[in-house]
């Protein structure tokens, strides 16, 4: 009897967790301009380390990133609620995304090094008014760049992890983002998405769906297509993916 009662308190304490969790994720916002954004998060337990925001800067651009703690259940969201906060607080003290990484890696390496945890990110601050795009990256899955054509990796930028390592400078690239065209991005949750079998839904299925399929939008219509494959499987990881795009011209 006592077993059940405390499965019981656990899974009360679960649930909780999972409402709180989900007062992270942010109203997302029409960001005008003829530019649109979407996203999705879904952990693979009650509680995941998968995160993403969308935060107004002062100089009218968006601030928007996908976020991925290693691990999974509640040590995983409660360093993302860590992230995500420091995220927040920081954000407005820096004009470009490199910078900022590096300062939040500053900050968040002790904690997370102390319990043998890091983060992956990859970081973009969008102008709807011009479609520039700053991106920045730290160990996370590259964003696609989606054409008419399919996708390819125009925003190739590479850093270590956060929290990792104490130091860590960052470097970003600068990027515009034609009408009709759409930036994606994915935590490794979307690739490492398995059916029954327990057959990765992979880089070539993911490759393959942007030929197949109009946009923009895509990320909707992929995330259908992973559910398609996953069936009835159970995930095996954090899914997350956010998208911005251009309307095309008329």
């Amino acid at each position: 009897l006592q077993h059940r009662v405390e499965q019981e308190r656990l899974r009360a304490e679960l649930e909780t967790a999972a409402k709180i969790q989900k007062l992270f994720w942010p109203k997302l916002p029409d960001l005008g301009e003829g530019s649109h954004i979407w996203a999705f998060t879904e952990p693979a337990a009650s509680v995941g380390g998968d995160l993403y925001d969308v935060i107004p800067m002062p100089d009218g651009s968006w601030l928007v990133y996908v976020a991925d703690v290693a691990g999974k259940g509640l040590p995983a969201a409660l360093m993302m609620a860590a992230l995500s906060a420091k995220i927040r607080s920081m954000a407005p003290m820096h004009d470009d995304v490199s910078t900022l990484l590096t300062h939040v890696n500053q900050e968040m390496h002790e904690l997370m090094s102390e319990e043998g945890f890091f983060a992956t990110i990859v970081i973009c601050k969008y102008l709807p008014a011009t479609g520039s795009v700053q991106i920045a990256r730290a160990g996370h899955p590259y964003p696609l760049w989606v054409t008419e054509n399919g996708s390819r990796n125009r925003a190739q930028v590479d850093g270590i992890a956060l929290g990792v390592a104490s130091g860590t400078e960052y470097r970003g690239k600068e990027l515009t983002l034609p009408p009709g065209e759409a930036l994606l991005l994915i935590s490794d949750g979307v690739s490492e998405a398995k059916n029954k079998k327990g057959e990765l839904f992979g880089d070539i299925r993911l490759m393959d769906y942007f030929k197949m399929v109009q946009g923009p939008p895509w990320a909707e219509g992929l995330l259908r297509r992973i559910d398609s494959w996953r069936g009835n499987a159970a995930m095996n990881d954090d899914l997350t993916l956010l998208e911005i795009w251009r309307n095309p011209l008329e």
